[in-house]
């Protein structure tokens, strides 16, 4: 019952080479906790990186900055700023 560990164990099946079994960790970690933060991050990473789901990652991690409108990346980006990377990104990589 606790969405940190279930983000935990999300990050570890991604670790392990199981994007899908990371994606239904972190959706039970956000089941149980519909602010939590660290899972809607998570999420957005697999499915940016992983899976090549762009507009599904933008949506989580714009979850994220309604809850945090201040929130970084582990790193210490901003999100905010992160996201429109990948914004511009697509828009290049689509030819627009």
């Amino acid at each position: 019952g606790d969405a940190n560990l279930w983000t935990d164990l999300g990050v570890m099946y991604r670790r392990a080479g199981d994007s899908t079994k990371a994606i239904e960790a972190f959706d039970k970690a956000i089941a149980m906790n519909n602010t939590h933060q660290p899972s809607r991050l998570n999420k957005g990473i697999v499915l940016y990186y992983d899976f090549g789901k762009v507009d599904e990652a933008i949506a989580a991690w714009e979850s994220v900055l309604q809850l945090d409108p201040n929130s970084t990346m582990a790193n210490g980006t901003s999100l905010r700023d992160f996201i429109d990377q990948v914004k511009e990104k697509q828009k290049t990589d689509s030819g627009s």
